[in-house]
């Protein structure tokens, strides 16, 4: 069958790679300017962990014929402020001091 199914993510490394792939395609090709070459792994690495917003539980995939054809991330802006910046920072590694984001109590845009 060719229905599109859709379906909450699962914790696992692979899907957070899958999920970086959309979120860059999404921001045409800026997140991989913004984090570098790792971005994959900054995004795949918390992505199994909750509190954060690349978290599996703010994800959604949409399947056909077993295969992820797309993705919806979402949250509100009360979860977005409660969300801990740590895990994307602490899968960065070395560039963490690259990776700016904006305080939330002031804006929901990072």
């Amino acid at each position: 069958m060719n229905s599109i199914v859709l379906r909450d993510a699962r914790p696992t490394h692979e899907e957070g790679l899958v999920c970086a792939g959309y979120l860059d395609q999404a921001a045409q090709g800026f997140n991989r300017f913004w984090m570098g070459r790792r971005m994959a792994h900054i995004v795949a690495t918390p992505f199994p962990f909750t509190n954060h917003s690349y978290s599996y539980e703010n994800i959604t995939f949409a399947e056909r014929n077993e295969q992820i054809v797309g993705m919806a991330l979402a949250f509100t802006s009360e979860q977005h402020r409660q969300f801990s910046k740590k895990p994307l920072k602490k899968a960065a590694g070395f560039r963490i001091e690259d990776l700016r984001f904006q305080d939330t109590e002031k804006s929901t845009i990072y």
